[in-house]
């Protein structure tokens, strides 16, 4: 360590992991940890396609760069704490623990053994703080051995995000070796090799905790640097001759901005981000900037800005079809940038079948999404989809010639429905996990229930004009039967409310104002609240809540529960069945 406040290396994983001074404590003050199946696919899909890109071309993705952590030298348990990057490096130890476990014969098994716990000095090189690892054994149920037969249904699974990653990682390894599968990886022991030599962290090692704190607010505070739309927008100007053009560039350019800041949401960079997925089709291998300036090179720069122009118009107008309920179903998606560029694509292509494009979209999103699909599920497929858009796609299985001439004689709007029923085969039937005891927990029981609020609510003519429904903190999910149920549901055992409760049955929607007045109140008095009786809130706004209290005017109880989870499922599959 040199005088100064910090010292900044660029290192690898087995050199952050496998020096002989590399071992980290997790101080106090850290958070537990918190990364999700989301988090884990996005690493894990990352370092392999940046190892697939290197492996085509040696010269793309010679170093897979990870971000930064933060250290303060402790002298006295002579180790590192961590102040930032603790997820990182954990849930990189539960990767290698995984590995360990899953190839206990691999030759490099001692190699990647030795980075969770050093051989020389019989020391484990991550230890999570007593606050942290209160609840959950880190060492006992990761580091000393994972055991994979556990069940996932079972409440120490549930309560162990370290084990459930651990699961995470085992499946996405399982299906890399698997050879139809498309994240296959042909040589396991290359790609192991590029995980702990070609993956870099700058490691900032501080003097003091203080210090390391003011640097980690320094980092993660947002600079001002040239965005990707600053350096694509200077392109076209320095590649223009014609004074008159580059005029006409700006003067089109600053119309797009100014058109961008009616929205609170939209910013030119993700409107570039969209463009690029419309023209490139795959998923990008650099930076923004630099995949546009590769795409555009040979066109010119006033075709180029007249077809962003195009396509931010066609984008907006599709952004502001707020009484369209598909359009307003797919906002509530967690990964937008798939079905934002398919149906901005379509649009900017004149597909002809854009109506039944959205309509597809909508159902074959939202079933990835209640089976528990992630980007990573839905990518591929987002992406041949709009090579099918662009006649740009042709379907080459092997040994299925007849198939893939069937498929290839089909209409655009047919292929892509087929290939995303192709997808959705691979995973779970959506029916069933609507049934879920513990719908309240899931991402999707608002949007759901918004699905079917959208669907009741049709005027005379059967067309959908209900507002869009934003998803803020005044929406809420109301439990129709309170999760403390026992003051007046004395006979209800605790098997059946422990399987109903959180059900989608006993969930409906209500603003925040009508949430607290009808809190754990018994049936009855929810009934005459949610009526507008006794209250200045009036009747409820909600069409499904109203659909709830005529059909159960009186009584609601387990029976009730059962029944509406039963009508709540059908509706949904007849609205999201392909």
């Amino acid at each position: 360590m040199s005088d100064s406040t910090f010292d900044a290396e660029n290192k690898v994983i087995e050199e952050i992991l496998g020096d002989k001074k590399s071992f980290y404590t997790m101080p106090n003050y850290q958070r537990p940890y918190a990364w999700d199946k989301d988090r884990v696919e996005q690493l894990w899909y990352d370092i392999v396609e940046a190892y697939t890109n290197n492996i085509e071309d040696p010269e793309v993705d010679k170093n897979y760069f990870l971000g930064s952590i933060v250290l303060v030298n402790n002298i006295k348990e002579k180790s590192f704490d961590v102040v930032d990057g603790q997820q990182r490096l954990t849930t990189l130890t539960i990767l290698l623990c995984t590995i360990r476990d899953m190839f206990p014969d691999n030759e490099q098994i001692d190699e990647i053994s030795d980075l969770i716990i050093s051989r020389s000095k019989n020391r484990k090189r991550l230890r999570l703080s007593p606050h942290i690892n209160k609840l959950i054994n880190f060492n006992a149920t990761i580091i000393d051995g994972i055991d994979f037969k556990i069940d996932i249904k079972s409440e120490e699974y549930k309560k162990n995000r370290y084990l459930q990653t651990a699961y995470y990682f085992k499946h996405l390894i399982l299906n890399s070796k698997n050879q139809n599968s498309e994240n296959y990886i042909q040589h396991f022991i290359e790609f192991l090799d590029y995980l702990l030599t070609k993956i870099t962290i700058i490691v900032i090692t501080c003097n003091d905790t203080g210090s390391a704190i003011k640097l980690f607010n320094v980092l993660n505070d947002r600079g001002m640097d040239l965005s990707s739309a600053d350096i694509i927008k200077s392109y076209l100007l320095q590649n223009e001759p014609s004074e008159q053009n580059q005029d006409a560039i700006i003067e089109v350019w600053k119309k797009i901005e100014n058109e961008l800041e009616k929205y609170d949401n939209e910013k030119f960079s993700d409107i570039l981000n969209i463009y690029l997925y419309h023209l490139k089709m795959e998923n990008p291998k650099k930076a923004l900037q630099e995949e546009l300036l590769t795409i555009i090179k040979s066109e010119s720069s006033m075709s180029v800005i007249n077809d962003i122009d195009k396509f931010t118009t066609n984008y907006l107008s599709i952004i502001d079809s707020t009484h369209d309920y598909n359009i307003s179903s797919l906002t509530y998606l967690n990964h937008s940038v798939y079905w934002k560029s398919i149906l901005t694509s379509a649009k900017h292509l004149k597909f002809n079948k854009f109506d039944d494009l959205k309509i597809l979209l909508k159902k074959y999103y939202f079933q990835s999404w209640i089976t528990d699909g992630t980007a990573n599920r839905i990518k591929q497929t987002s992406f041949n989809i709009l090579k099918i858009l662009k006649n740009n796609y042709t379907k080459k299985d092997k040994n299925k010639e007849t198939e893939n001439n069937i498929f290839n004689n089909l209409s655009q709007i047919e292929q892509i429905k087929y290939i995303i029923e192709e997808n959705l085969k691979e995973h779970g039937d959506f029916k069933n996990y609507i049934m879920s005891e513990n719908a309240y927990s899931k991402r999707w029981a608002k949007p759901i229930l918004l699905l079917l609020e959208y669907d009741l609510y049709e005027d005379d003519t059967k067309e959908h004009t209900k507002d869009y429904i934003p998803i803020t903190k005044t929406l809420h999910l109301e439990h129709v039967m309170p999760q403390e149920y026992t003051t007046y549901y004395p006979n209800i055992t605790k098997d059946d409310a422990d399987k109903n409760i959180n059900s989608l049955g006993n969930l409906t929607l209500l603003t925040y104002k009508k949430n607290s007045e009808a809190g754990k109140l018994p049936y009855s008095d929810k009934v005459k609240i949610f009526r507008g009786e006794k209250t200045s809130s009036g009747l409820t706004t909600f069409e499904i809540t109203k659909q709830l209290i005529t059909n159960y005017p009186d009584t609601w109880g387990i029976v009730e529960i059962k029944e509406r989870q039963e009508s709540l499922r059908n509706d949904l599959i007849k609205l999201l069945r392909i």
